[in-house]
């Protein structure tokens, strides 16, 4: 069982999640092989949807083959709608992780599925890391980072 490692460098928190692997194999490798050195990201709420953060690396050179959005998620019809989406559930769009830390209102689909759970015993950190990225944007109007790297496997 592979695990990520996520830090919230300027709320000094850092948690783990564990990759879901069943049902999208192909792209649990794929972003496996983007966190194999540590992918630093900046982190943006958006402004209706609730406590979910889009945290996009520098953009990639070459556009990926396969890049998920509302209108065409990756993973297809099998991706949840925003307001399905809980406290840990962490989605890849093909370039970048979207993270959701509490309740989301919009009825419109994620961009990507969920490919990886934040681990139970992590869950409160994980959303006061969410909060602090909120707080970044929308208070202190700085720059929050998220960093994505590979935890231990089980």
């Amino acid at each position: 069982m592979r695990k990520i490692k996520i830090e919230f460098p300027k709320a000094r928190i850092t948690v783990y999640a564990t990759v879901l692997e069943d049902k999208f194999p192909e792209l649990a490798d794929e972003f496996w092989e983007k966190i194999k050195e540590p992918m630093e990201c900046e982190a943006h709420n958006t402004l209706s949807t609730g406590d979910y953060v889009q945290c996009r690396p520098i953009p990639p050179y070459h556009v990926p083959k396969y890049v998920g959005d509302q209108s065409n998620p990756l993973g297809g019809s099998d991706v949840p709608a925003l307001c399905d989406c809980v406290n840990g559930d962490i989605a890849w769009s093909g370039w970048y992780f979207a993270l959701t830390y509490g309740p989301c209102t919009e009825p419109l689909p994620n961009m990507g599925p969920i490919m990886a759970k934040v681990d139970p015993e992590y869950l409160d950190e994980f959303h006061r890391g969410g909060m602090d990225c909120w707080n970044h944007t929308y208070l202190y109007h700085e720059l929050a980072t998220v960093i994505f790297s590979r935890g231990e496997e089980a």
